[in-house]
């Protein structure tokens, strides 16, 4: 078992790089909804977006979707990279699920 002085840098090179990330992701996302939902709610005469329950449930999806993209692209950008004498590698073991 690895001790958290050993994982550190590892931790949080996948925590800064995603949190990063995730930021610009949600900034791109809440741009492209907003323009969307602008766009169409104006062309059909609706123009109280900003509290329409439909626009901000909008915004969480996209923006867990955006968030979840970008921290799947960290995570395996950072599998196989040297961080001192560790290296971050997903092996294949046996089946520990025990039929379940």
């Amino acid at each position: 078992m690895a001790r958290a002085a050993d994982t550190w840098r590892i931790a949080f090179s996948i925590y800064w790089k995603g949190t990063l990330l995730g930021l610009l992701a949600a900034v791109i996302a809440s741009a492209t909804i907003g323009f969307l939902l602008g766009f169409l709610g104006t062309m059909v005469g609706y123009v109280d977006l900003h509290k329409s329950v439909a626009a901000l449930a909008a915004f969480w999806i996209i923006g867990l979707f955006y968030g979840f993209a970008a921290f799947n692209y960290v995570f395996a950008r950072t599998i196989g990279v040297q961080f001192g004498q560790y290296r971050l590698e997903l092996v294949k073991g046996p089946d520990l699920s025990g039929g379940i």
